[in-house]
């Protein structure tokens, strides 16, 4: 939507803070999520699901981080408790995860893959195998290290090749094959464009926009002017995450 005065749909909820706000990566759901969450089908913007995060005992831990299949047909919610919590449409129920004790997550776009970052920096690679005499099951397939100080927040490029994890200001893009690091920068909210080809971040003056290729700086939008530039980029080849970065 090229006209950001233009309201789509307005929702009303009885959450009453947000923890997050994200559609999944096709467009087809938006998840509300705080202790309670809740999934809009941006169809006809029902809701489709309405829950919490707790525990089967009742016992609550909060989300650290949300990660969506490819398909929007997958939502994960890591709390560093026993995998945190699954859940798989279009039903949307709960599904038996990981058991991972990681607070960050990222799910490959296209692969029944998930990778779990803890806060020390322990990066532990799930895959979903179909075990004899059990059936389908999240195995752990491979464990990596980073440095105890560069994780958070984990978002992934569509191809699957690079993971950012932003920590206090500070991005860091990882190999998802190695976790060896590739790039490093101060800013926030980091964005993959839609082929992958470049990152975009927030910094303190606006934006900058990174190709990923060669780690080189392609754009640079100060604050001021942030909002019309991206504007303008919309639908460009080279910056398809500016749409998304100015919502």
């Amino acid at each position: 939507n090229s006209d950001w005065n233009t309201v789509i749909e307005t929702l009303e909820t009885n959450i009453q803070s947000l923890r997050f706000l994200e559609f999944s990566p096709n467009g087809k759901y938006l998840l509300i999520l705080d202790y309670d969450f809740e999934i809009y089908s941006t169809q006809n913007w029902e809701k489709v699901y309405f829950g919490d995060i707790s525990t089967t005992d009742g016992s609550y831990y909060p989300a650290y981080d949300i990660t969506w299949s490819g398909d929007g047909e997958r939502l994960v919610i890591s709390t560093g408790n026993d995998g945190g919590k699954m859940y798989e449409g279009p039903d949307w129920d709960e599904v038996t995860g990981t058991t991972s004790t990681g607070y960050y997550v990222a799910h490959h776009p296209s692969e029944d893959t998930l990778w779990y970052m803890t806060a020390d920096g322990a990066v532990s690679e799930y895959e979903l195998q179909n075990v004899p005499f059990v059936g389908d099951s999240w195995v752990q397939i491979q464990t990596y290290t980073v440095g105890a100080y560069n994780t958070g927040r984990m978002s992934i490029s569509e191809d699957g090749d690079m993971i950012v994890a932003e920590s206090w200001g500070d991005l860091y893009v990882y190999s998802s094959s190695t976790f060896q690091q590739e790039f490093y920068a101060t800013g926030s909210n980091p964005v993959f464009s839609s082929t992958g080809t470049h990152l975009l971040y927030q910094t303190y003056d606006g934006y900058e926009i990174y190709s990923t290729d060669m780690w080189s700086k392609t754009s640079e939008i100060e604050e001021e002017k942030a909002l019309p530039e991206l504007e303008k980029a919309n639908g460009s080849e080279d910056d398809e995450m500016c749409e998304a970065c100015a919502i």
